[in-house]
């Protein structure tokens, strides 16, 4: 019911603000029409559906487009323009006119024709069926590219909104006068095997539902890639169980040897580490070689996360247990070890929005996919399917000593962590339910997800003023692993808090240049299950 309202306000919105949309014969929309929707809260996406749909009748300006950036068209919207500008100035100068052919719909993106504008090294349809983005004036950025301060505003179109801000000087954080990326090739990054077999085995049977109350669910989810092909209706909920239910080995952990280290730095440059063990465990819907599927039988959970500070001396034995529930409508469960007090107490719901160790970070962010608030009581808006730029694969990430090979004290990689290359990405806005919203620390969150592995590459957020608080990349690695070979976790990030002046950077690589170890690799005393994943392992730390 709630959608069909939606809908509905949504029709009316569109027939008040812009008449001319339902008219007939439909003309073309001018700038002062999309100025108007998007003051009338009319989505970004909808917005760029009608251009592709109907045509403008203005051949757009950079002012223009900044004009309609700041009006909250953002990134789709500039490029639906620019699409159809071209058209707008084919047929001025009497050129052969191209028709796009789409069939718009008001929750998803649908992908223009090739115009005879775009260079014809335009890449293929990738394999997972995804329509590749209409890249206007330019195709992909040739390998051996080095992007630096001269020209970095040539491949922008490549780059998230957070990183353009960096990279603009936008905000107190800005990219150095000296930095420099390297532009490699697009490697493949896939999920296991097993993984991929799951997927084409139990793949059909799954069923995104929407509840009366208005939260999500996956029924009849057993393992895999729930949505290997999501199409609309709702398209980026479907994008977000994927990201919730990508591939992880079923055993992953850091102990006092490679350590999950945390740094975070403010503005007047004052720096401080943590250092933390950790074991994370997928307990159901496993695809592993030798692990059950669910482990555990009856039991209520299906993913747990392990955490203990190493280092500072004064906080060690701090310890912090996850626990996920199978059932999607169930909170997700925290409770800390705490030292001075020597027993656990169970965390609090609204402590969601509270900040991890001291960090950037709350707990709806810290995950290694990216995302970590579940996808019960959040809804996701697909915005759009491009290519940006990212550090993923085997690239070769310095240890934890921050900030050494970093740019200064910004949290920038250098040069020699290896080349970037440009990744597929389904872009989504991340919010929670309105039923849940009042009291929530975050108005949305856009997650560039990677349509191989479904793990964030890079995150804008904003409060709820819709302001941009904080961005941050996540440099997806990949690490060999006995009997699996290479596999994802590890990564390296830095998020920018562009509010409180701090950044914290975050890595799994350690000295020594150890890093995140795999099901067989864990050492046996990580990997008992009671110790690691349950309540009662909290109360037996420092007994």
């Amino acid at each position: 019911m709630k959608r069909i309202l939606a809908a509905l306000l949504l029709a009316i919105g569109i027939s008040t603000l812009c008449p001319i949309v339902n008219a007939a014969p439909i003309r073309p929309l001018s700038e002062s029409d999309l100025l108007k929707l998007l003051a009338g809260g009319v989505y970004p996406s909808r917005v760029a559906d009608l251009v592709e749909e109907h045509g403008i009748t203005f051949a757009p300006t950079e002012a223009d487009l900044s004009s309609l950036r700041q009006a909250g068209g953002g990134d789709i919207v500039e490029r639906a323009v620019r699409a159809a500008g071209h058209l707008v100035m084919q047929q001025e100068l009497n050129l052969p006119k191209t028709r796009p052919h789409t069939q718009a719909h008001a929750h998803s993106l649908h992908y223009r024709t090739r115009s005879p504008s775009v260079p014809a090294s335009l890449p293929a349809k990738p394999a997972n069926n995804f329509s590749p983005v209409l890249e206007v004036g330019g195709g992909d950025i040739p390998i051996g590219t080095r992007i630096n301060p001269r020209n970095w505003r040539e491949y922008q179109r490549y780059m998230p909104t957070g990183m353009i801000a960096l990279f603009r000087g936008s905000y107190f954080w800005k990219m150095p006068a000296d930095f420099e990326m390297d532009i490699g090739g697009t490697t493949a990054l896939k999920p296991s095997r097993n993984y991929r077999a799951a997927t084409e085995e139990y793949s059909r049977q799954a069923r995104l539902v929407l509840l009366p109350d208005g939260h999500h669910d996956i029924q009849n989810y057993q393992g895999g890639e729930p949505f290997p092909n999501p199409q609309p209706p709702d398209k980026g909920d479907k994008l977000l169980a994927d990201l919730w239910f990508s591939y992880i080995p079923h055993l992953v952990a850091g102990t006092s040897s490679n350590p999950l280290t945390i740094c975070t730095q403010t503005r007047e440059s004052y720096s401080s580490c943590i250092k933390l063990s950790y074991v994370y465990r997928q307990m159901a819907y496993n695809t592993d070689p030798n692990v059950a599927m669910d482990e555990t039988g009856s039991r209520k959970y299906w993913y747990t996360e392990w955490m203990s500070i190493e280092e500072p001396e004064q906080l060690k034995y701090t310890t912090q247990l996850t626990l996920y529930p199978k059932d999607n409508q169930r909170p997700i469960e925290q409770s800390v070890f705490i030292p001075a007090l020597r027993r656990w107490l169970r965390v609090s719901l609204t402590a969601r929005c509270s900040p991890i160790a001291g960090t950037d970070y709350t707990q709806d962010d810290f995950k290694r996919q990216g995302f970590n608030g579940g996808i019960g009581s959040f809804d996701a808006r697909f915005l759009d399917h491009r290519r940006i730029l990212a550090l993923a694969g085997s690239y070769d990430s310095v240890t934890s000593d921050f900030p050494a090979g970093y740019y200064t004290t910004f949290g920038w990689p250098k040069p020699s962590w290896g080349r970037w290359q440009l990744r597929d990405v389904d872009v989504i806005d991340v919010r929670r339910i309105p039923a849940e919203q009042a009291g929530y620390c975050y108005g949305k969150r856009i997650i560039y997800e990677d349509s191989e592995l479904h793990y964030a590459l890079w995150e804008d957020v904003y409060d709820t003023n819709l302001q941009l608080w904080k961005m941050g990349f996540i440099a997806q690695r990949t690490v060999p692993a006995t009997g699996l070979g290479e596999v994802p976790g590890a990564f390296t990030s830095t998020a920018w808090d562009v509010k409180s002046g701090h950044i914290t950077n975050t890595s799994t690589r350690s000295s020594g240049r150890r890093d995140m170890l795999a099901d067989a690799d864990v050492p046996g005393e990580y990997q008992d299950l009671n110790t690691y994943s349950t309540i009662a392992g909290l109360a037996e730390i420092m007994k």
